[in-house]
C-alpha cells in the first residue's frame, strides 16, 4: 500500500493519509443546492394538504374569539388592539433617545483604518467582530483571504461518510466533526480557516466542480493536499490545477489515492509545485491504466536534490518512469544527502530493479537490501 513517513504527517499519528482508512454510510452534498447562492437558498415550502389544516385552523380560532367577544363584552380588554397612533409615537420616542447617543469613536473610522486594525486581531477575534454589526461583517467578508485565519492540524472532508472533521493545533484536544452542510455553508464554516493538511475523500464527477471551485476561493494555505477515492470530472481538473497554483507558496506534499481519470494525473498538474515538493504520492491498485507522470518530473526532483532540497515520500504507482531517471535520483541524493527518503515503485512498466542497481553500481553506488546510509540519513527503495 501507500507508503506513509513521519516527516509528512509532522510526527502526529492521528493525521491520515490515505491506506488505512475505511468508507461507511453515503453521507453527500445535495447536489440541487451545489450551485444555487446563498440568499436563493429557501426553506422548503409546506404540502398543500398541510396548508388546507392550517388555513382552516386559523378560521375556526379566529370564528371562537368573535364568538367570545359576542357573548363576553367584558372580555374585549384582552383582545383589544393598540392603537396605531402609541405604536409609532413609541417609535418616535425610541428613535428619539438613540439620537441623543453619540455614535462610539469606532464607528467613526473609515473601512481602510478598520481593516489595518483586524488585521492585527487573532482568527478568532475576528470571528467575534463579524457579528458586531453589519459594516464590520462585509468589511471581513470582503478581506477575508488578507486577515488572519485560525490554524488547524487537519481538515478531513469526507464526503462518502457526509461529515467534516478539524483537528486543532494542539495534540492535547480533540477534534471536531461536523454533519455535511450545503457548499454554501461549507464555505462559510472554512472561511476563517488555515490547515496543514487538507485531505478530501469520496468525491464524484457531478460535484468535482463546484467543490473544487469553493475550494480555490478559501485559500486554505495547507502545505499537504491529498485526495482519495475521488472522481474527478473532465471539467473540474482545470480547477485542480488551479486548486494546486492558488496554494504553492505553501504546498509541498501532495497524494492521489484511487483517483481518476488517470490521464488527468500529470506532469502538468505537479509542474506549478515540482521545484519545492518534498513528498509525491501517486496509488492505484493499477487495474485502471497508467498515470502521466513522466521523467520531467523526476529530472525537477533530481535537480531539487542537487541545489540540496528535501525529499522524504516518492511513492508512485502505474506511471511513466524509467529506470535511468530513478537511478539519477538516488545519485543525486547520495551527493546531498538532506534526509531519510523512502521510494516506493509498483506496477512501473519501465522500472526493472536490477537495472537500477546496474546503473548505481557503475557509479559506485550500493545499496545494501534496498537501503543506502549517507551522512547519518537513509534512503530506502522498494521497485
Amino acid at each position: 500500500m501507500i507508503s506513509v513517513t513521519v516527516a509528512a504527517h509532522g510526527g502526529r499519528g492521528k493525521r491520515v493519509v490515505g491506506g488505512n482508512l475505511k468508507a461507511y454510510g453515503s453521507g453527500r452534498l445535495s447536489i440541487c443546492d451545489l450551485d444555487i447562492p446563498p440568499e436563493k437558498l429557501e426553506i422548503h415550502q409546506k404540502s398543500n394538504f398541510s396548508k388546507f389544516w392550517s388555513n382552516l385552523f386559523e378560521k375556526l380560532l379566529a370564528l371562537t374569539l368573535v364568538l367570545f367577544q359576542t357573548c363576553f363584552p367584558f372580555l374585549n380588554r384582552l383582545f383589544e388592539k393598540p392603537k396605531q397612533d402609541n405604536i409609532e409615537a413609541r417609535l418616535a420616542a425610541r428613535r428619539s433617545r438613540s439620537l441623543k447617543l453619540p455614535p462610539p469613536p469606532i464607528q467613526k473610522l473609515n473601512a481602510k483604518v478598520l481593516l489595518e486594525v483586524f488585521s492585527y486581531l487573532e482568527g478568532s477575534s475576528l470571528v467575534a467582530c463579524e457579528g458586531v454589526c453589519k459594516r464590520w461583517r462585509k468589511i471581513i467578508e470582503k478581506h477575508v483571504d488578507e486577515l488572519p485565519k485560525v490554524g488547524k492540524d487537519q481538515i478531513r472532508i469526507l464526503f462518502d461518510e457526509g461529515e467534516i472533521v478539524i483537528y486543532p493545533l494542539d495534540s492535547r484536544k480533540t477534534s471536531t466533526r461536523y454533519p455535511m452542510p450545503n457548499l454554501q455553508r461549507l464555505a462559510i464554516l472554512l472561511r476563517h480557516l488555515s490547515t496543514l493538511s487538507l485531505f478530501v475523500r469520496g468525491l464524484i464527477p457531478i460535484e468535482a466542480t463546484p467543490v473544487l471551485r469553493s475550494l480555490c476561493n478559501l485559500h486554505l494555505r495547507p502545505q499537504q493536499i491529498y485526495f482519495i477515492w475521488s472522481k474527478f470530472s473532465v471539467e473540474s481538473i482545470s480547477l485542480l490545477e488551479e486548486l494546486i497554483i492558488c496554494n504553492a507558496e505553501t504546498l509541498t506534499d501532495i497524494g492521489f489515492e484511487e483517483c481518476s481519470p488517470n490521464v488527468y494525473l500529470s506532469d502538468r498538474l505537479i509542474f506549478p509545485i515540482v521545484h519545492q515538493l518534498q513528498s509525491l504520492r501517486i496509488w492505484n491498485d493499477a487495474k485502471s491504466g497508467p498515470h502521466n507522470i513522466t521523467d520531467a518530473t523526476l529530472a525537477q526532483l533530481t535537480r531539487n536534490l542537487e541545489k540540496g532540497c528535501r525529499l522524504e515520500t516518492l511513492d508512485l504507482t502505474s506511471c511513466r518512469v524509467t529506470s535511468t531517471a530513478i537511478a539519477r535520483l538516488i545519485y543525486a541524493w547520495a551527493l546531498h544527502p538532506s534526509s531519510d527518503v523512502s521510494i516506493t515503485l509498483n506496477f512501473c512498466s519501465d522500472v526493472y530493479r536490477c537495472d537500477v542497481l546496474n546503473q548505481l553500481s557503475q557509479r559506485s553506488i550500493h545499496l545494501q537490501n534496498g537501503k543506502l546510509a549517507r551522512n547519518g540519513c537513509v534512503l530506502t527503495i522498494s521497485c
